[in-house]
């Protein structure tokens, strides 16, 4: 039995422990057998053998049975104790044919386990023999070595140290290589030296000297889906680049689309997500994706696709749509509106912040885009979103409010779904830029509607107008003010409850107040916009006193 083996491992002459070995290296396909194995003591005894030195084809049978436990996370850290990994990593120097390999196979599982056991074979040296392998093997070898590096590539780590050895370049020509059966764990490798929004700026630039984009815009189109799913999940990583962007769009955007509807949910999700990373902080990209005739496959990934494909996707509309008109219509044209608003009910608070601020761009662009929220719906749900939402998505709604008051068919609406007090509530609660939006909203909803001054009036808004002239930035106090100047000049009811509230004296401080709300660490962009939003306040706070009849 299996037993019997181990111990003739330890006890047998050389012919002896080379067949049991070789037995073994078998029976470890079968995980009922590694556990018996494992019980029996074979870890040490393996290692000793291969600790006695040379290449042998005991040693390789030893490295194989080594391989096959590898498999296993629960004796992960028993081979590591064992002195394994350097044995192993022996091997791939002076090693030949098959034994070579198994020892390549062995470390290649073993680094699909922990952060420590990818760590401790590239401290081992293994990497550069691995790369030599994959620069210099035959097709079994290649394909194992690419796998090991996609695995050890997990670690910030190896993958300098597999820069460092040269290993790009035959990744990537492994990668631009259609039935090369090292193209899926070569293009899964690149994948992972791409990996992160804070993934080295060298890192992605090796790749990309190294043809990587052309490579992985041709695996795009690969028979093999796994080579897809790859190769676009590693396009997504390198569009976080600036420098890279350009290069991805003058050859992958029409791969990238047609993906969007790929039979794979996670390269759906891929696709969605580098078209997201090209489009964002980037017009050129933004115009050549547009072009491409995204936004109908975005939305059919928005109403079925997987968590992570919706959550791409409402981000690559907000992208595509922020300031373009023709982009909106062609949302509206494609049914986005109604499915955009469902989301601001999402359990995911992702994929609802990503659909407020797709919305806040609709709103802020054009009537039509307006009248498309309302139509479905859109003013209750953007409401319930500022008493239940997070901190951003309070903030996106309240921008998306401001923007629907500008038009008064809309300001009754607002009112009717409890909007005031939700914007009230905000100014005394929310962040920053969250009582600059909502005061914002108020101002507009002020512009000659009594009723919503009424409102505003008994949900105590006016005292937290004159609350927020001086608690807070810049442009909330210049929002506030206007708001107030609106609230001056309509009712007596609003006149009296600004002159309760302390208004009088608020408003003359900011009056004659030379204080931007600037901090010296704030952006020239930052600065120069708090100086306008003092000016504007400044104003503001003046016509208010005029209304009240304040010298």
């Amino acid at each position: 039995g299996t037993s019997a083996l181990v111990s003739v491992l330890d006890l047998g002459g050389t012919a002896a422990k080379e067949h049991a070995a070789g037995t073994l290296a078998q029976l470890a396909a079968d995980a009922g057998q590694r556990t018996q194995m494992v019980e029996a003591g074979a870890i040490l005894l393996l290692v000793k053998l291969l600790k006695a030195g040379g290449a042998s084809e005991l040693a390789g049978h030893a490295a194989a049975t080594l391989g096959g436990l590898a498999l296993d996370a629960e004796w992960e850290q028993s081979l590591v104790e064992s002195g394994a990994v350097a044995c192993l990593a022996r091997l791939l120097t002076i090693g030949h044919g098959s034994v070579r390999l198994s020892a390549a196979e062995a470390l290649s599982n073993l680094a699909r386990h922990g952060t420590e056991t990818r760590l401790e074979i590239a401290r081992v040296g293994s990497i550069h023999p691995v790369v030599m392998m994959l620069t210099t093997g035959n097709t079994t070898e290649r394909v194992c070595a690419a796998r090991a590096l996609r695995n050890l590539a997990f670690e910030e780590q190896c993958r300098f140290a597999i820069v460092q050895a040269g290993g790009i370049t035959p990744l990537v020509s492994c990668v631009a290589s259609e039935g090369d059966e090292a193209q899926e764990p070569a293009t899964g490798a690149v994948r992972n030296l791409t990996m992160g929004v804070h993934c080295e700026d060298t890192l992605r630039v090796a790749v990309v000297e190294a043809g990587g984009i052309p490579a992985l815009v041709g695996a795009l189109t690969s028979a093999v889906g796994a080579v897809r799913e790859q190769a676009v999940a590693a396009l997504r990583n390198l569009a976080f680049d600036p420098a890279s962007k350009a290069a991805i769009a003058a050859s992958g955007i029409d791969e990238l689309v047609r993906l969007l509807s790929d039979d794979n949910a996670v390269t759906q999700a891929n696709a969605a997500g580098a078209l997201s990373n090209l489009t964002s902080s980037s017009l050129p990209a933004c115009v050549v994706v547009a072009d491409a005739g995204p936004i109908p496959s975005l939305v059919t990934l928005l109403a079925g696709g997987s968590e992570a494909g919706r959550e791409r996707a409402v981000a690559a509309l907000g992208n595509l749509s922020l300031r373009s008109s023709a982009q909106q219509v062609a949302i509206i044209d494609a049914g986005g509106v109604p499915l955009l608003i469902s989301c601001l009910s999402e359990s995911n608070p992702t994929v609802c912040e990503r659909a407020a601020a797709v919305l806040r761009n609709f709103a802020a662009d054009n009537q039509a885009s307006r009248m498309a929220i309302s139509a479905a719906g859109g003013i209750p749900r953007l409401v319930g979103l500022l008493r239940e939402g997070n901190g951003t998505a309070q903030e996106h709604a309240a921008a998306a409010l401001w923007s629907m008051a500008y038009e008064a068919q809309f300001r009754a609406a607002i009112a009717e779904a409890g909007g005031i007090a939700a914007l009230v509530a905000l100014i005394a609660e929310g962040s920053p830029s969250g009582q600059e939006n909502a005061a914002a909203a108020l101002r507009n909803l002020t512009c000659g509607n009594s009723r919503e001054e009424i409102a505003i009036v008994a949900t105590g808004g006016i005292t937290s107008l004159v609350w927020l002239l001086s608690a807070g930035n810049g442009v909330a106090r210049m929002n506030a003010a206007g708001a107030l100047a609106n609230l001056a000049d309509g009712s007596t009811q609003a006149k009296a409850a600004i002159l309760e509230a302390g208004g009088i004296n608020a408003l003359r401080t900011l009056l004659l107040s030379t204080d931007s709300g600037a901090v010296p660490g704030d952006t020239a962009a930052t600065h120069e916009r708090s100086a306008w939003a003092l000016v504007v306040a400044r104003e503001c706070a003046g016509k208010a006193l005029e209304f009240l009849d304040v010298v």
